[in-house]
């Protein structure tokens, strides 16, 4: 039997009957005997002691960030910037807001790795074939901290079929932006079409 307590950035505040502990790799990105996973990734975690076994984090959901939040508009403000270059078609204004790294699947891009490919299997695929491309700003749900947040948005767009005739083209996003230096960067994101009705 082992009693595991909840951990905030303040530490153990309460016991969590829930908990659950596993090894190995956690949802925090950590191994056993590693630690505490960093609050700004997991806001909360469950750090649960096993007799004769090593300390392992067990992440729980993070929070909905409630509007208003500073980091909330952060996100909104991020969103807001890629909509003007995917309106646009701006590539090297969109570039500066991913980091070099980022992991993405798109809409056409099946799984790509770094920005550069983003740009050429995603971007210049979609961009210059749509319009009025929008993020649904007052749908957007956000979780995280300090150092990093994840954006689960719908959005809409305009597409054009070969006889040149238009259609709606909505789909939904999620992003996940880290804090390099003094500025949000996207190290993950995912667009897909909205499922057809029925």
């Amino acid at each position: 039997m082992f009693t595991p307590s909840v951990f905030t950035p303040a530490g153990p505040t309460a016991s969590h009957p829930a908990a659950v502990s596993e090894p190995g790799r956690t949802s925090a990105g950590t191994r056993e005997g590693v630690g505490r996973a960093r609050a700004a990734i997991l806001p909360c975690v469950v750090i649960a002691r096993i007799p004769r076994a090593h300390w392992t984090v067990v992440g729980l959901p993070a929070s909905v960030l409630p509007d208003g939040h500073p980091l909330t508009e952060t996100a909104r403000s991020w969103l807001a910037a890629l909509q003007r270059c995917v309106r646009a078609v701006d590539y090297a204004a969109a570039r500066p807001l991913f980091a070099p790294d980022v992991q993405a699947f798109g809409t056409h891009a099946a799984v790509v790795s770094g920005r550069d490919l983003l740009e050429r299997e995603q971007w210049r695929h979609i961009w210059p074939t749509i319009r009025e491309f929008t993020f649904r700003l007052a749908e957007m749900r956000c979780v995280g901290g300090e150092e990093m947040l994840g954006m689960i948005v719908p959005w809409d767009s305009v597409g054009a079929g070969p006889d040149g005739r238009t259609f709606p083209r909505p789909g939904r996003a999620t992003i996940i932006l880290v804090l390099r230096g003094e500025r949000w960067v996207a190290v993950h994101s995912h667009f897909s079409l909205a499922p057809s009705a029925g």
